[in-house]
């Protein structure tokens, strides 16, 4: 309790916007958050009124850094205590300001003073509420402890363990400009797994860089309903988003969004609109460099019109291995969506070396397959990809007008200065190596039986 007092006091004698951190205000909203909970709000709290004022700033201007900074912006006041009565007497003469009707207020405000509100504030992350996204539902807030990522480099292949709360450990191995690769498991999956295991090593065998893996198993494994993996997924983003933004600043700029790529498979890719949304407002609109969006996840975000774009990093490539369209539930998304997306083999369910009673399952972890062949320095061939003048229509009708000018290839970090965009083609074999020799790259579409694992005639 005397902590929480002290770190109160703290806050509302800020003076400027300089001196109000916005860690300090994830403090201030996390301890409001928890009296609110526990039915102490108002006078008899710790934070009384000011713990509300807080509250109302950080929901109607946008984030507690901005509702912040307007607290601390009122001229001969002091932060918090911007809000407080003049004493009785004083500017007796004054009108009274007319009440702000709801429909002048924003749609942050509007949400807030409905009765089936929530919301929850944490530690340097921001708040959240109940109806962001559309999500309906607040992430788990155990995520803010059970949550945690590994940092890997070539001297250090067992991986050192660290949170957002204490990147010192990660810090500790960045010692001159370097390269993050950030790797991220999607629904079902964790940090261990070993497609993830298998990208970091090839990463650093490509390239003297630092591999970062994010485990959020914890909200997205056993019984975590899909939607709730998705609501949880969005503390996830922004826990990345403030890793990446403490390391520019303790690294002195060895790291930047300038050299950041993420590797996202399902969910973890489609995570990285939460991490854009959080990393633009407290960098001041900066983006990293790539994303490797690996057979996004499709159910609630491609209905939704909800997804990555080519907006949140400056080379978008996306592999699509189960779009749906052909036999099956479709688990990843079908719309192109990044500056390159390449469908393999039609990017359709089943893919060639998965049999159709498998279900989409197969299909969409062949995207992990794929790429990471792709990467692989020691691969026997490289996966070139053809473009279609009539798009996914032609190639399905084996009617392919090649674009003989318009082809590309999936690499670690060549793809961006290919002359290939928009939708590609990538054929490949049932079995590893996928890759099919460069004078057979063409169209070749293999057509699948359902009931069988053989190319018909």
């Amino acid at each position: 309790m005397k902590l929480l007092l002290l770190l109160f006091l703290s806050v509302v004698s800020c003076s400027s916007r300089a001196n109000l951190r916005e860690e300090d205000i994830a403090k201030i909203c996390s301890a409001y958050e928890l009296q609110r909970r526990k039915g102490l709000r108002g006078k008899s709290g710790i934070l009384g009124r000011y713990g509300e004022v807080m509250r109302k700033h950080t929901v109607e201007y946008g984030s507690m850094a901005q509702g912040a900074a307007h607290l601390a912006s009122y001229p001969g006041r002091s932060g918090l205590a911007a809000d407080r009565r003049p004493p009785a007497g004083r500017n007796k003469d004054r009108k009274p300001k007319p009440k702000r009707n709801e429909t002048d207020a924003s749609d942050a405000s509007k949400r807030r003073m409905r009765k089936d509100y929530e919301g929850a504030c944490y530690f340097g992350l921001g708040c959240f509420d109940n109806e962001a996204y559309g999500l309906g539902g607040l992430p788990d807030g155990s995520l803010v402890v059970k949550s945690f990522c590994r940092i890997y480099r070539r001297n250090e292949r067992t991986g050192i363990r660290f949170t957002y709360m204490d990147v010192s450990a990660a810090v500790q191995l960045i010692h001159e400009p370097t390269e993050l690769i950030v790797i991220v498991h999607g629904f079902t999956s964790e940090s261990y797994a070993n497609w993830v295991i298998d990208l970091m090593k090839k990463s650093l065998e490509n390239t003297d860089c630092a591999v970062v893996t994010v485990d959020w198993a914890q909200g997205a494994l056993g019984s975590v309903p899909y939607k709730q993996a998705i609501i949880n997924s969005q503390l996830i983003g922004r826990q990345v988003a403030r890793i990446l933004f403490k390391l520019m600043d303790l690294t002195s700029g060895k790291i930047s969004p300038e050299n950041t790529h993420w590797i996202g498979h399902s969910l973890g890719a489609q995570m990285t609109i939460y991490f854009w949304d959080y990393f633009s407002e407290i960098s001041g609109g900066r983006i990293i460099s790539k994303i490797t969006a690996l057979d996004p996840a499709a159910p609630f975000y491609e209905s939704s019109n909800l997804f990555l774009n080519t907006s949140m990093a400056e080379f978008v490539e996306v592999i699509h291995t189960s779009s749906g369209t052909g036999h099956g539930t479709s688990y990843g998304m079908s719309i192109p969506i990044g500056h390159v997306d390449f469908y393999m083999n039609g990017g359709d369910s089943p893919q060639p070396g998965c049999l159709a009673v498998m279900g989409p399952h197969c299909s969409h972890s062949r995207a992990q397959l794929f790429y990471a062949e792709a990467i692989d320095v020691k691969s026997p061939c490289t996966m070139f990809s053809y473009s279609c003048m009539g798009g996914r229509a032609q190639y399905e009708a084996d009617e392919c007008d090649v674009e003989s000018e318009n082809w590309s290839a999936i690499t670690f970090n060549h793809t961006q200065n290919l002359p290939g965009r928009g939708i590609q083609f990538v054929d490949t074999e049932a079995k590893s190596p996928f890759c099919v020799p460069v004078e057979q790259v063409g169209p070749r579409k293999p057509k699948i039986k359902d009931d069988c694992n053989c190319v018909c005639p």
